[in-house]
């Protein structure tokens, strides 16, 4: 089973890699350097999947700048949103996709009587430096204003009188 996932793991790798390079990227440009913490962030994503956990190689601002260097090449038909935008989604998407996979698997284990909760502290470490990048606080931020700012206009201009209320914004500290 590991020969499995290694080779699953190896093939997606493999795919990330080709579709940099098809793009007509080169690995004397510096478009590389932009490039490759996308292949990194997917072949860790598969890594992550297949039951093991690996130290965060990338920043949240380098996901940015590959999503925005998606967006502004045109690549998979324009698909691709602002880098931001496309940035926090995949970041939180990892996380959210992390955590319940490990969580599935600690509840499995303790189902069988096995309350090691081994790799425990691997995954807490990954969510906790995932969450403490403060580019994506900033980003999600300014995603949440620009939120509530058209919440607010398209109430506004509604002609209602009854103004909606927005809970401030507080970024809570990571727990220890």
């Amino acid at each position: 089973m590991v020969v499995a996932q290694e080779v699953k793991t190896s093939y997606y790798f493999n795919v990330s890699l080709s579709y940099c390079l098809n793009t007509g990227l080169s690995f004397h440009s510096k478009d590389w350097m932009v490039h490759a913490p996308f292949i990194l962030d997917c072949g860790n994503a598969w890594i992550v999947r297949h039951g093991k956990i690996v130290p965060r190689w990338t920043t949240f601002s380098q996901r940015v700048q590959y999503f925005d260097q998606f967006r502004a090449t045109g690549e998979a038909g324009g698909i691709w949103l602002a880098g931001d935008l496309e940035a926090a989604n995949s970041t939180l998407g990892n996380l959210m996709e992390v955590s319940l996979t490990w969580a599935l698997r600690f509840a499995q284990e303790e189902a069988n009587v096995n309350f090691s909760r081994a790799n425990a502290t691997e995954v807490l470490v990954y969510i906790r430096s995932e969450l403490g990048d403060l580019d994506l606080h900033t980003a999600l931020t300014s995603l949440y204003r620009s939120s509530q700012a058209r919440q607010y206009q398209s109430h506004y201009y509604s002609g209602s009188n009854d103004y909606p209320h927005f809970p401030p914004i507080t970024l809570r500290s990571l727990p220890t």
